[in-house]
């Protein structure tokens, strides 16, 4: 989760690039079962995540019900 979370923020400093992180959107699970909305993202970006979100989540679903990732296009 650190390392993740690090490439991401070394990732979001560099100035040139097309593949530059200009945002960060998820939900932080705990250990004791809690979960927080994580969100350091322009409204831009969220127009972005909201629209993905519906076939994410389908697409995790169908992974989770047949124990294999979906076919990619």
């Amino acid at each position: 989760m650190v390392r993740v979370l690090k490439n991401a923020l070394h990732d979001a400093q560099r100035e040139l690039g097309t593949d530059r992180v200009v945002g960060i959107f998820g939900i932080v699970v705990k250990e004791d079962g809690s979960a927080a909305l994580l969100s350091a993202v322009t409204i831009d970006e969220l127009k972005i995540v909201m629209k993905a979100i519906p076939e994410a989540l389908h697409k995790t679903a169908l992974e989770l019900r047949t124990g294999k990732p979906e076919p990619t296009n």
